[in-house]
């Protein structure tokens, strides 16, 4: 017999975790040398012995632990389209009569939601042996339902709370560089894109895989068996998994503490419900549908991603017309009064509209109309002067000197943009 050594393409790794998941399967197959898979380029090398092996046994070993030796195009063509939907309606204030504004205000945090139950399905059908391995025989932990359970809540209650709190501490390390609205907006212009990066390598599409930022926390190395459940759950928010460390990202880009707690806390919650049914979902789930279920993951962090991106941008005063509440709109010039031009803005569930435009060398004095007032449209920031302005119920008046271009300005969470348009 003679020793062989062949290279296979591996498609649908999306972190460097997934090496080590192939190269342990294909460990087990008799004839087998070594095995070295690498992320970056989408390949797995192996040298085994001509006449135990073979390369039909070693891509079937492939398939098992959940990825592909074949590029699905179509599969990529329909990821493609899902994104092409979401960024229209990101995109449109008012679209097919739904007004997108007051729906975004918690899209983003309903997807983070989501984006945790599909990850979950990589943790049970991929993932599944930290819990096993480090809390309990996998037989007691088939067929003793009560000790299950308890085990389960221990590690889930242990998850939630690390994601939880790590979330918070990397939003409020955004808050420290955060020193002013546009400093923040830049921080999640930044943050996401790399989101999108992880999102399109999730999904499938290698040409960003050198590509690749984390947070950079203490890795959990269980290499020692802990009966402690709630302790290994505490663990797991320092494991180096793809989605975890793109949600981190997410909350280093909130730059709050609260927001990026919360949004872990979400983002662990969507996880919780099959983990808790760990034992039995195990047992049903094979590797290769939960890797297909997983990676349509990485279509909602692209529109997470996308979605930053939008509100980064409004915050840094990045002024995009077709994003704005009111586009191509005729307006007519603002009167003067008292050497002020006079312009009102209205405040609802729609967004912000504007009465007029406005001359460039001439003071505008505003009223801003709280109809009816959000936990997000409560506050305008005017990126050109840092400029806040409260509102409450009633009219505020605020006071801006023009220069020269189109005024952006946008809800204090970028999500409603607007702006005041020039006449000249």
């Amino acid at each position: 017999m003679s020793k062989i050594t062949k290279s296979f393409d591996v498609f649908s790794m999306h972190c460097r975790s997934c090496e080590t998941l192939i190269e342990d399967e294909i460990k087990e197959l008799e004839g087998v040398h070594s095995v070295k898979a690498t992320y970056n380029n989408s390949k797995v090398a192996v040298v085994y012995e001509n006449g135990l092996c073979s390369e039909e046994k070693i891509k079937n070993a492939i398939k098992k632990s959940g990825y592909s030796t074949n590029d699905n195009s179509l599969s990529k063509l329909f990821g493609l389209g899902l994104i092409f939907i979401a960024m229209l309606f990101l995109s449109n204030n008012d679209l097919f009569g739904y007004n997108t504004n007051q729906m975004l205000e918690n899209s983003s945090f309903i997807m983070l939601f989501i984006v945790g139950v599909l990850s979950s399905l990589h943790c049970v059908g991929m993932c599944g042996g930290i819990m096993l391995t480090q809390t309990l025989d996998k037989d007691i932990l088939l067929t003793d339902k009560k000790t299950s359970f308890n085990i389960s809540l221990k590690y889930n209650l242990g998850r939630v709370i690390s994601y939880t709190i790590l979330g918070g501490i990397i939003g409020e390390v955004g808050s420290v560089f955060s020193l002013s609205m546009k400093v923040q907006g830049l921080i999640q212009v930044i943050a996401s894109l790399f989101m999108i990066v992880a999102g399109l390598n999730m999904f499938g599409f290698t040409l960003f895989k050198q590509i690749k930022l984390s947070i950079p926390l203490p890795k959990n190395k269980c290499g020692n068996k802990n009966k402690n459940p709630f302790l290994i759950g505490i663990l797991n928010g320092f494991m180096p998994c793809g989605a975890l460390q793109t949600m981190q990202l997410y909350a280093l880009g909130t730059g709050s503490f609260v927001l990026g707690s919360f949004s872990m806390f979400l983002f662990s919650l969507g996880t919780v419900p099959l983990m808790l049914g760990f034992g039995y979902i195990s047992s049903r789930l094979t590797k290769s549908f939960s890797a297909k279920i997983f990676k349509y993951s990485g279509v909602f962090i692209i529109v997470l991603g996308l979605s930053m991106t939008q509100r980064g941008l409004a915050l840094t005063g990045v002024n995009i017309p077709f994003l704005n509440s009111q586009y191509k709109t005729s307006l007519e010039l603002a009167p003067i009064v008292d050497g002020y031009q006079d312009i009102t803005i209205t405040a609802n569930r729609y967004g912000y509209s504007v009465s007029n435009s406005i001359d460039p060398n001439v003071p505008v004095r505003l009223t801003i109309k709280g109809e009816e007032l959000t936990s997000c449209n409560s506050t305008l920031y005017f990126p050109t002067f840092d400029q806040y302005v409260d509102l409450t119920q009633g009219d505020v008046v605020a006071e801006i000197s023009p220069n020269g271009e189109d005024i952006p300005f946008t809800c204090w969470m970028g999500m409603i943009r607007s702006n005041i348009e020039v006449d000249n």
